[in-house]
């Protein structure tokens, strides 16, 4: 399947024959982390505005944080997959 893309304004690709509008500000720009709690307490140090971290478990830990102009910013720290033992 497809992902759906952006084009212009609109997103093409998600159902066949519908265009969505993308709403401004609807894309939130994501820094990948190897160490969540770290990077939060860093920005934090440096007087940003940071959320506490929120997980998807056995997915992702997410944490937001804000610019000085109060736009959105996450933080992405994934979360190691099981093994399978036999």
């Amino acid at each position: 399947m497809r992902r759906p893309r952006a084009v212009g304004r609109y997103v093409v690709g998600g159902r066949v024959g519908t265009t969505s509008p993308v709403a401004q500000g609807s894309i939130t720009p994501t820094f990948g982390v190897f160490d969540i709690d770290t990077a939060v307490a860093h920005l934090r140090g440096h007087g940003v505005k940071v959320e506490d971290w929120h997980e998807t478990p056995g997915m992702v830990q997410l944490s937001t944080f804000y610019d000085q102009d109060g736009s959105p910013w996450l933080l992405a720290q994934t979360r190691p997959q099981p093994t399978n033992q036999v």
